[in-house]
């Protein structure tokens, strides 16, 4: 309390002289004048009063923390020039390709790894293939395409297949999707053309197996036959179309083919039965090319294996077969003769079901 006591009464002692300077500088009458006046009108006595004033305040101004900067001193803090360097810019086109062969590289790598495994698969189907499992074969091939799909020769394979099942539409997609995948597939132009003349599409066969003699002329040989089985096939085709003909349009000969053929597909009859029907066919086989074409397209060749009784006869030791049994074989065996001789056709078909 008697601390700030003191302090208020320093304070009003020095608000007491600062006054007296005030008043040592301005009078009554200098208040009264302009301010240009005023300053013209100093005296020196003015100035000794300016001049106490000064020092006065100066005696009040707080000592400074930090001595004035001495501009003649030696600086010698290091200036990281290299701070103020902007990064260098990366390349675009650089980053670009490093990325481009970054990918490329990864998808060359996955891309060897599906083919190892696609043709890991395909041993197995063509295992299956060789044992005749052509359903298990075809699974097999198709799960290899699921992880390769530019690999022409699982299409090839796979055509091979459905071609073997009969599926000839099919292979033909395959074969389409095998020459997308290299245009130079030999495996799929011969695909290609059997699928095509076993739809008795003759031209379109003669085209895509006449395609692998331009490929690789050192196939002659091999396509030439693929060329005999086209030609044959027309021919056949040929036959059967005038023969059908025939049978339309009621000719005695033709229409006694078909209707002995019907009467002896029929089951539950006795050897004999069979044998005499086969004995009146003979003679009709003998008279011309068209009726030993409707032999064969009316199911005469399939006799040997899909006829019950017939069939059986064949099978059987001759020994042990009644007479009747034993004239059945002999009936059919000259029918088949009949329909055998200078029949190309028939020759082939025949050996095909054996």
């Amino acid at each position: 309390m008697a601390d700030d006591k003191a302090q208020l009464e320093d304070f009003l002692g020095k608000v007491d002289e600062i006054g007296g300077f005030i008043s040592c500088m301005v009078t009554t009458d200098t208040l009264s004048q302009p301010l240009d006046t005023l300053i013209k009108g100093l005296s020196n006595s003015d100035d000794d009063c300016i001049k106490k004033a000064d020092d006065f305040l100066a005696k009040l101004e707080p000592k400074k923390k930090f001595p004035a900067t001495d501009n003649t001193g030696v600086n010698r803090t290091l200036i990281n020039k290299d701070a103020y360097k902007e990064p260098p810019l990366s390349n675009p086109t650089e980053d670009f390709m490093k990325t481009v062969e970054i990918d490329a590289k990864e998808r060359s790598e996955r891309k060897r790894k599906n083919e190892k495994k696609a043709n890991t698969i395909k041993e197995i189907a063509n295992e299956q293939f060789k044992h005749g499992h052509y359903d298990k074969a075809l699974a097999l091939y198709t799960e290899a395409i699921d992880v390769v799909r530019d690999m022409s020769v699982l299409y090839t394979n796979r055509a091979q297949t459905l071609i073997k099942l009969e599926r000839y539409e099919e292979a033909l997609t395959d074969c389409d999707w095998a020459l997308r995948a290299f245009s130079n597939s030999i495996k799929a132009y011969i695909h290609r053309g059997r699928a095509y003349l076993a739809l008795k599409k003759f031209d379109e066969a003669e085209e895509s197996f006449n395609k692998v003699i331009e490929i690789d002329s050192t196939k002659t040989n091999a396509v030439n036959g693929y060329l005999r089985d086209v030609h044959l096939a027309r021919q056949m085709a040929q036959r059967e179309e005038v023969a059908d003909r025939l049978f339309e349009s009621g000719d005695a000969g033709a229409k006694g083919v078909v209707e002995v053929l019907q009467r002896i597909g029929k089951e539950g009859q006795l050897p004999i039965y069979y044998a005499g029907g086969l004995r009146v066919l003979q003679p009709l086989l003998n008279a011309n090319e068209s009726d030993q074409t409707l032999f064969r397209t009316h199911g005469g060749l399939k006799l040997i294996n899909s006829h019950p009784v017939i069939s059986k006869c064949l099978a059987a030791d001759l020994m042990k077969l009644a007479p009747d049994e034993v004239d059945l074989c002999l009936a059919y065996f000259e029918a088949l003769q009949a329909a055998l001789l200078h029949n190309g056709e028939n020759q082939v078909q025949l050996m095909s079901l054996a």
